[in-house]
């Protein structure tokens, strides 16, 4: 991606902090370079929560922690579908709103899960990369879904680049806004304590422990690299219309 004007990134994750976590420095470093970054977030997360809580106070509480991580970031604006966390079963009913969301917002990169990842245990991790990777295929031929084409038209990104992979082709350097992708996952506050037990059990200071592990995580990325601090994707080159 040339990350000029022009430029336009869609990032689609299975739940609000997904993407601030996994990609949250690249987000910055192409909102920062021009581009228009937008986060499709697909379900509310009402049900992320290590302690109890009512659902649709957790769904609200964390859609408001998405808007200000993504602030952050400098994206410029998120698009909440209100699936229910846990639940998201119906992967052709989401490949086709994700296909009429594509061919209204024409990105040029789609950003998501690795559906062909390993063990990926989570259901909706798993649905959300299917749908997604699908809805790129249909955006782009009028064949598929023809109904939405009477007011737009067929779009295809130039890329898809899908995080936490299977297979590691490519690889951005974040050293630069890694503070600043530290801060936009710092806002899911609800998530900090889940975050932090598993960084650090028995850490004293949640917010430090899950600094320490977003950096190891894109120390990592970067080995072998010529930068400090880097996110791994698989990147695949698509048919873009655009």
């Amino acid at each position: 991606m040339t990350e000029k004007d022009g430029s336009r990134v869609v990032a689609i994750g299975a739940h609000p902090d997904d993407v601030d976590f996994r990609v949250g420095g690249s987000l910055a470093r192409w909102a920062a370079a021009g581009a228009e970054v937008i986060v499709i977030v697909v379900s509310d997360g009402d049900r992320g929560s290590w302690t109890p809580v009512a659902p649709n106070a957790l769904a609200i509480e964390r859609l408001q922690e998405q808007a200000a991580g993504a602030r952050t970031l400098g994206a410029a604006r998120v698009i909440p579908l209100h699936r229910s966390d846990g639940a998201i079963y119906d992967t052709a009913g989401l490949s086709q709103e994700l296909c009429l969301w594509y061919r209204l917002l024409r990105p040029t990169t789609v950003v998501t899960h690795d559906p062909w990842r390993r063990y990926n245990l989570h259901p909706d991790h798993r649905a959300v990369g299917w749908a997604a990777c699908n809805a790129v295929v249909a955006a782009r031929n009028a064949n598929f879904h023809p109904e939405q084409l009477d007011r737009l038209r067929r779009w295809g990104p130039r890329q898809v680049l899908l995080f936490l992979p299977l297979r590691v082709n490519h690889v951005v350097d974040v050293s630069e806004y890694i503070e600043r992708k530290v801060d936009a996952v710092l806002c899911h506050r609800s998530q900090l304590a889940g975050w932090a037990s598993r960084a650090d059990p028995g850490a004293a200071d949640q917010a430090e422990a899950v600094r320490g592990r977003i950096l190891q995580v894109a120390a990592d990325a970067a080995a072998g690299e010529s930068f400090r601090y880097g996110e791994a994707f698989h990147r695949l080159a698509s048919k873009g219309t655009g």
